[in-house]
């Protein structure tokens, strides 16, 4: 391998790789079982992984198949040149943002997502003009869009008019934008999780190059967040659980759902939005005659205390049981 150009070899059998390898943006897995199921943790935000082992099935995604959550990947995130953090996003210009969206969609076969801005730019990626038509692209090829966004307020009100599926992080959203989002369907997924350590969080945007003001107006906005999360759900706005696996370690969602707790959400409203709720806006069935075995299973409530979540005792994925020993590999 070292050979054909790649830059590091790790012998699977002598250490765990998923803790001695950066996250990559394509795992080619050639092993299967266990193997296959660990590397799904050395994926960053968008990446693929793929089998060619004899056994397993056709290279589309992962997902019950292999062992692992049922996945929706919206392929490569699209941001302006040095719009985003280097090697991640698919750069491309404002003229040909809409094209791409709707390519990435028709590859992905369900969403496509666009970086609307950076904290170390401090700009927009693109206009409010691409935006709307790649919305309206993407929403043409029967898929959903998604914007990340955590700076500006003008990307935030440009993906609200645009009518997109979603807004991640949303830390620039303010309380007047709460019903136009619930009129029009938008979902939030506020990311909780990334900054519940406020000064880790601080210390991580200083490294970026992010200006002290620049520093001092996102802690604001995170100190904020937690009570308009409770003011999104009270106006009628669906609010997801999310993490942003990839970009930070994966399996920390019942740490989120804590949070939402914690912002005042009902720990029916916290835990559906790590569930069920997801699984309809994801157009996924519940518990109902006929629909996929998806589920966990615990000794205690989790309603009562969510700190239950961090102890199942079965776990069954499209009607087969996950091992313990497996789970464990990729949380």
């Amino acid at each position: 391998m070292l050979a054909l150009g790649a830059d590091e070899a790790v012998d699977r059998t002598a250490v765990p790789f998923e803790g001695a390898i950066a996250p990559v943006d394509l795992v080619f897995d050639t092993v299967d079982g266990d193997v296959l199921v660990r590397s799904a943790a050395v994926l960053r935000e968008g990446g693929r992984l793929v089998s060619v082992a004899e056994g397993a099935r056709a290279s589309t995604g992962i997902g019950p198949a292999d062992g692992l959550p049922r996945t929706f990947t919206a392929g490569r995130a699209l941001a302006s040149p040095g719009g985003y953090a280097p090697g991640i996003a698919r750069e491309v210009t404002d003229d040909a943002q809409p094209d791409a969206a709707a390519e990435e969609a028709q590859t992905s076969g369900a969403w496509a997502k666009v970086i609307g801005d950076s904290l170390v730019s401090g700009r927009a990626n693109f206009s409010a003009q691409a935006l709307a038509e790649a919305t309206r692209r993407v929403h043409g090829v029967g898929a959903r869009i998604a914007v990340h966004v955590v700076g500006l307020r003008e990307v935030a009100e440009a993906a609200i008019e645009a009518g997109v599926d979603s807004i991640e992080h949303g830390l620039p959203l303010e309380p007047d934008h709460l019903a136009a989002m619930a009129s029009r369907g938008i979902v939030w997924v506020p990311t909780m999780t990334v900054y519940a350590d406020r000064e880790q969080a601080r210390q991580s945007l200083t490294k970026l190059g992010v200006s002290p003001a620049g520093v001092a107006a996102v802690l604001a906005s995170i100190d904020r967040q937690p009570a308009l999360v409770a003011q999104a759900v009270g106006v009628g706005m669906r609010v997801l659980a999310g993490t942003d696996a990839g970009m930070g370690p994966h399996g920390r969602i019942r740490g989120e759902v804590g949070l939402l707790v914690a912002a005042g959400l009902t720990p029916q409203q916290a835990l559906g939005a790590a569930s069920w709720e997801a699984r309809s806006f994801l157009g996924l069935p519940g518990i109902q005659e006929g629909a996929p075995a998806d589920l966990v299973a615990f000794a205690e409530d989790p309603l009562g205390d969510p700190e239950v979540l961090a102890r199942p005792l079965l776990r069954v994925l499209d009607g087969r049981v996950i091992p313990a020993a497996m789970v464990a590999s990729v949380s």
